[in-house]
């Protein structure tokens, strides 16, 4: 079974909890392939900087246990850069990174209309559904994987594991 892990997801794995022991069945199942979004490892790090965790540490884990596919849209590098702004820490830096673990490119005019229509179709249940929540389930659409997340936005979509 193929699933694609949110931040959510990493977070109760590294710290051991009852949600991280069922993604730990998971990701050591040799069965499984994961995914895991690049955007969801700026998120990773921002957590483990708020709880003076090492992310090198993490970021090895995560490596070893996951496919993070190597490709970021621009979007991903702009929120990046906004959480570094936030973070004070230095976005040349962390661009640098993602330019030599990834592929930058665009998101297509088709992939922002697919995502429209997810955000259209789940904010009917779930109101404050966003747009890269709906990127994200246009790529596990894609991907044809599940997505693994304890964020309560995902309960209606189809083929996701909640924690």
């Amino acid at each position: 079974m193929a699933y694609l892990l949110d931040t959510y997801a990493w977070v109760e794995y590294f710290i051991g909890s009852k949600k991280g022991e069922f993604v730990k069945g998971m990701v050591e199942d040799e069965n499984s392939v994961i995914y895991t979004p690049e955007c969801c490892l700026a998120e990773l790090k921002g957590w483990a900087i708020r709880e003076g965790v090492d992310f090198g540490e993490l970021y090895r884990i995560v490596r070893k246990l996951s496919d993070i596919h190597c490709i970021t849209t621009e979007c991903c590098l702009a929120e990046l850069k906004g959480w570094a702004i936030r973070e004070d820490v230095d976005f040349g830096e962390l661009y640098r990174i993602v330019r030599k673990l990834s592929d930058i490119h665009c998101i297509t005019t088709e992939d922002w209309l697919d995502a429209a229509t997810i955000r259209s179709e789940m904010r009917k249940k779930t109101k404050d559904f966003g747009m890269m929540d709906a990127l994200i389930v246009a790529q596990q659409r894609r991907l044809g994987c599940k997505v693994v997340s304890g964020d309560a936005h995902f309960e209606e979509v189809e083929g996701a594991v909640l924690l």
